[in-house]
């Protein structure tokens, strides 16, 4: 969800980019293209980089869908910013021309990367509610096993008094009565 997330920060920022490039243009705004091609660089990398990761990292198979159904779009507009860019550079009217279809294309990913966000929290939150549970019954196994020790340790502190404690105190008395001069002690055990 974190990558997902970052990467529509990173389809924002490629638009921003794209405005940019187009400010480029004018020599008075203040924005050189270097700044622009950096910039463009950085998040399409980001961009990229998140769309891999996701593929790795999702195992619900709605989630997977979700993020196969924009991937080849994402892929599309990532390569129309980095073409308005460059178009910017060369010739200032193509890109301006170029933009509305760019434009067009970034709205209809902002919806297909909202319903992907949405896919993705959902699974996300039937994992955190199934490690929940699964958490829940390791503790009730844990205090299950505890309770069990404790059991069985006293068992084992009674089961040592009888066995081998009590034997070795009436052995002690027997003796502290012979020392005492009382012959008629019985050894016991």
């Amino acid at each position: 969800l974190r990558n997902h997330l970052h990467a529509d920060m990173m389809h924002d920022a490629l638009r921003a980019d794209v405005l940019m490039a187009l400010r480029a243009t004018d020599p008075a705004a203040g924005v050189t293209f270097a700044e622009v091609n950096g910039d463009l660089a950085e998040h399409a990398k980001a961009f990229r980089d998140d769309l891999t990761s996701n593929r790795t990292l999702a195992v619900d198979p709605k989630a997977k869908a979700a993020l196969e159904a924009v991937e080849a779009p994402l892929a599309s507009y990532i390569a129309a910013a980095e073409s308005v860019v460059a178009m910017a550079e060369t010739d200032a009217a193509a890109a301006e021309a170029a933009t509305p279809d760019f434009m067009n294309q970034f709205e209809a990913l902002e919806g297909a990367m909202e319903a992907a966000s949405e896919t993705i929290a959902t699974s996300a939150r039937a994992e955190a509610e199934r490690a929940t549970r699964e958490a829940v019954i390791a503790q009730a196994l844990m205090v299950g096993m505890l309770a069990l020790g404790v059991v069985f340790a006293g068992a084992l502190i009674l089961v040592a008094r009888r066995s081998l404690v009590a034997p070795i105190l009436d052995v002690t008395r027997a003796l502290e009565r012979l020392a005492r001069g009382d012959l008629a002690v019985e050894p016991p055990h």
